[in-house]
Order: structure tokens, then sequence, then C-alpha cells
């Protein structure tokens, strides 16, 4: 059985603002480039095209699979679907978060450097489909050099933490320990929950 989310990204934002060029048919706007850590460097500039909305604006569906291979549909912005393909599979974003991990270690790798655009996709469809078994590697992402990375982390974790109450305290412990390094997030993102900021 499959479920619906609904969320308000800054796709919706820039649809409400008039910020975005023309919207397009969502089933020929995906990316030409499979989307695997090796084609980072392409993914980062679709990425960077969708969200400042050169790709055009608009909403679309995308289906998630989680690991255990149940599936839901997400109604989002774009960015998703630009980048990744109307299906997406956790099997296919997780590895872009170990590789950050890894060339945030050894300062090499196809997600060394500037690819905060595609990190904000990965991250946003992970926050919004609650994904839990992302938990542990976006933790490590709250300690990116990027202040993008970190609060998009941040809002992810926030988002997951909040469908799955089991994960909650670690994510509390890990976004605590580095609270003053994430930097701030826009108000229209999200509100700290009460279960993230409550005192032992």
């Amino acid at each position: 059985m499959r479920t619906t989310i609904t969320f308000l990204s800054l796709a919706h934002i820039c649809i409400i603002l008039g910020a975005c060029g023309k919207s397009g048919d969502i089933s020929i706007r995906q990316t030409r480039h499979k989307p695997i850590v090796k084609n980072a460097a392409e993914l980062q500039q679709v990425a960077l095209a969708s969200s400042g909305g050169a790709l055009g604006c608009g909403m679309g569906t995308y289906v998630y699979k989680y690991p255990d291979g149940t599936k839901t549909n997400v109604s989002s912005g774009l960015d998703a679907i630009h980048v990744f393909g109307g299906e997406i599979h956790s099997d296919v974003l997780l590895p872009f978060l170990s590789a950050r991990e890894e060339s945030n270690r050894t300062g090499e790798g196809p997600m060394s450097g500037e690819r905060s655009s595609l990190l904000y996709v990965v991250l946003s469809v992970l926050g919004e489909t609650g994904d839990a078994s992302a938990v542990q590697r976006m933790n490590l992402l709250l300690t990116d050099p990027s202040e993008s990375v970190r609060a998009h982390a941040k809002i992810g974790l926030i988002q997951i933490g909040n469908r799955n109450p089991k994960v909650q305290d670690t994510i509390a412990a890990a976004v605590t320990e580095v609270e003053s390094d994430i930097g701030e997030i826009p108000i229209w993102e999200t509100q700290e929950p009460q279960w993230l900021t409550k005192q032992p």
C-alpha cells in the first residue's frame, strides 16, 4: 500500500513568488545523466539549474522506494525529479552521503568540492520521505564544510525524526553536539520540534 506525502520546499516558494521560468511537462524533465556518484559533477549542475528555476517550476509526484522494498508517492517540487527521475530508490541516494563524508576526510572523490545543490536535493528527498535508514550518514554531514549542507542535513533529520520517534534521541544527540557549527536555518524551512530542543 502506498501513501502520499506533500512537502513545502523552496521550489514551492519560487512558484508562489513567481521566481521560476515556465513550467514544463515533468515526464520529460529528467536528468540525462545516470544518477550515480561518479556523475556527481553533472548532477550538481542539473540540481543547481533546477533549484534556480532554469528548468521550470511546478509540482510533481515521484515514487520513493525504501530499503525494505515498500514504496510511497511523494508530491513535491520538481528538483528531485529533474535530478533523479520519477522513481527514486534509497540505495541510489545513500551512496552520495557516504561519498561526501569520505571526500570530507580525504579531500578527494566525485563528491568533493561544491556539491551543495546536489546534496540539497538528496537530503530533501530523504527528509520528505522520512527514511530513517539515512540517519547515521546524515548525522555525519552536520559537520560538513558547507553551511548549506549542514543546515539541510539538520532540516532533513528533523523531518525524519518527526515521523520516526525511535530515532529522535539519536538525532537530537548528534544535532546538540555540533549545534553551534550548523548555522542558521531559514524560518520558512522548518521549526525545531520539542523533541529536539528538550533538555535532559
